[in-house]
């Protein structure tokens, strides 16, 4: 069998923002497939048979092989099998490594600057959910963090910041927020709304309070509603 290759989700999420031409296979089973999916990928239903060590699992299997293909899973071992088998028939194949569960954490950005600072928006392209970081001089404010805190450090320092704050614009319902690990991680000062009813201890901000960041000033305005 040929060599496997194996590709993380933050390279296939570039990949997919650069636009680049690719065939994305996902062989699980129909059940998780229904749950959710990459948008655009090709689901062919053959889980059992690979399962079982069927080699020829993927003989009928219609695409392109002058294009890339990105096989996956829930966890990245059963595509690593459909890989090994593409890559024997001449494909340029490479297994999503971490499946499923490592697409939930894969990210990608947008970047506003302006002449005394810059907005940087954190997509997570799976469930997309947005975090912010405004940064100004070398400080930063981190907004609605829900990825590893590790990853808002990293880019905040790459710009040249240090994250004095981090805060969630609401409670959130639709994930887990990381803004309370953030503050841990980075020792930033943990903002939230005033009215916040949460089990753990925050510094209050109240209706137009001022927040220095750098050579900026972010307003506090409370707003009705979640958004």
């Amino acid at each position: 069998m040929a060599l496997i290759k194996t590709i993380d989700t933050q390279k296939l999420s570039n990949w997919l923002k650069e636009g680049k031409k690719i065939t994305i296979l996902d062989i699980r089973p129909i059940a998780e497939r229904n749950e959710w999916y990459i948008p655009n990928s090709i689901h062919i239903n053959i889980y059992e048979s690979l399962k079982s060590g069927n080699v020829q699992a993927l003989d009928d299997v219609q695409i392109d092989n002058q294009i890339p293909v990105v096989t996956l899973c829930a966890g990245g071992n059963l595509s690593k099998f459909a890989t090994e088998i593409l890559a024997s028939k001449g494909f340029d194949a490479y297994s999503l490594e971490g499946g499923m569960k490592a697409w939930n954490y894969a990210y990608d950005t947008a970047v506003l600057e302006f002449e005394n600072f810059k907005i940087i928006q954190i997509r997570r392209v799976a469930k997309g959910c947005l975090s912010y970081i405004i940064g100004s001089g070398n400080k930063a404010i981190v907004i609605d963090a829900s990825l590893d805190p590790s990853i808002y450090d990293t880019i905040a320092k790459t710009e040249g910041w240090k994250i004095d704050f981090v805060t969630d614009t609401h409670i959130h319902a639709g994930y887990v927020s990381r803004t309370k690990d953030l503050a841990n991680y980075s020792g930033a000062k943990h903002l939230m709304n005033s009215n916040a009813s949460v089990s753990y201890s925050f510094t209050p901000l109240e209706d137009n309070e001022l927040l220095k960041i750098g050579e900026i000033e972010i307003k506090v305005i409370h707003t009705p509603g979640h958004t």
